[in-house]
């Protein structure tokens, strides 16, 4: 596994390398946790069926349509395990855990770059062609970017009969509407969303995710999945976290009117911010600068950002800040508009 994520190795550094709700987690996490003690001298159940009901309850789905994970990431890699694809297809940059899981599994990997045009990241349509028995995945929006692929050729590629294609939906929730949307839905057969509750609940301690699927493909990952892989706190937290809307509604407008007071702020220091939907924004600091000087800049102030040139197709001068509280971003940039002017 590829553990190049960011938030490790931070510690005593206000940490922009993560994509976290910067609201942090909703009351209801610990008012749980005060009364945590008998959920932690009990097994959890099996496949984290009392989380199973609450997505499905939620989503309005059937239950036998839902599995429950430890995190988005070990249902990705189950998938790719299970469903033992041709050829796994990703357009990066993205979410380098597509790959890992794959070529941790054997299985060929096709890798096609995005094109930029105009600040905007596209598939590359003509080249993104899987054949019968292949595996594509795409952001949904994407990270690193923070952004979506156009509408129509995606949902070209969600009908091609006989190609599975996964919707990493892992950053959806801090964009959709209240009632949270995919073009997954209505749910198909080869067609599969994952999403994340850990990053918009702020819980990364506790990981939590689930996927969306026909029903055939769940049973078939149930049958594989290891038991109590999702902890018995996380799985009596994840109908409350659902049901709690006004935390959702308030986050989403916080995100977004902070993700373009941010973008703005730093277009005037001379940084290139790509437009995006997700909490988090990926930049490209002007010629002649990296990020590997602004983080050592950054450290000196108490701060790191997420260098983004390990991501495939990305540069030494990309980075991606995750959006913080409205003082610390101000702070941070402050700190990058005193880089960019080589200040000391």
């Amino acid at each position: 596994m590829n553990t190049d994520h960011g938030g490790h190795r931070t510690e005593g550094l206000l940490d922009f390398s993560v994509s976290i709700n910067p609201l942090g987690p909703p009351a209801c996490v610990a008012e749980i946790l005060a009364q945590s003690l008998p959920l932690l001298t009990r097994y959890p159940s099996l496949d984290a069926e009392p989380a199973r009901r609450a997505v499905a309850d939620w989503l309005q789905q059937d239950a036998a349509e839902v599995l429950v994970g430890n995190g988005a990431t070990e249902l990705i890699s189950l998938l790719v395990k299970v469903l033992r694809p041709n050829r796994v297809w990703v357009v990066e940059p993205c979410y380098s855990e597509y790959r890992a899981t794959a070529e941790s599994c054997g299985i060929p990997v096709v890798r096609l770059p995005y094109k930029v045009l105009d600040g905007r990241f596209e598939p590359e349509w003509e080249t993104l062609r899987p054949g019968v028995g292949d595996l594509v995945f795409l952001g949904y929006p994407n990270n690193p970017t923070g952004q979506f692929p156009d509408i129509r050729r995606l949902n070209q590629l969600l009908d091609t009969d006989g190609v599975y294609t996964v919707l990493d939906e892992s950053f959806l929730a801090f964009c959709a509407p209240s009632e949270p949307s995919s073009p997954a839905f209505p749910l198909r057969r080869g067609v599969i969303a994952v999403r994340s509750l850990t990053k918009f609940y702020a819980i990364p301690g506790l990981r939590l995710g689930y996927l969306l699927a026909e029903r055939e493909t769940v049973a078939a990952l149930v049958r594989a999945k290891d038991p109590w892989s999702v902890n018995g706190l996380a799985e009596h937290l994840t109908g409350l976290l659902l049901a709690d809307r006004s935390f959702a509604d308030r986050t989403r407008k916080y995100v977004r009117a902070e993700r373009v007071r941010v973008a703005s702020a730093l277009h005037m220091t001379g940084v290139l911010v790509y437009p995006g939907e997700a909490n988090f924004l990926l930049g490209l600091l002007p010629d002649g600068k990296t990020v590997a000087a602004l983080n050592a800049f950054l450290k000196q102030r108490g701060m790191i950002v997420r260098d983004a040139s390990t991501f495939a197709g990305l540069s030494e001068r990309h980075f991606r800040i995750g959006l913080r509280t409205a003082a610390e971003n101000e702070r941070l940039v402050a700190a990058i508009t005193g880089f960019v002017r080589g200040v000391e």
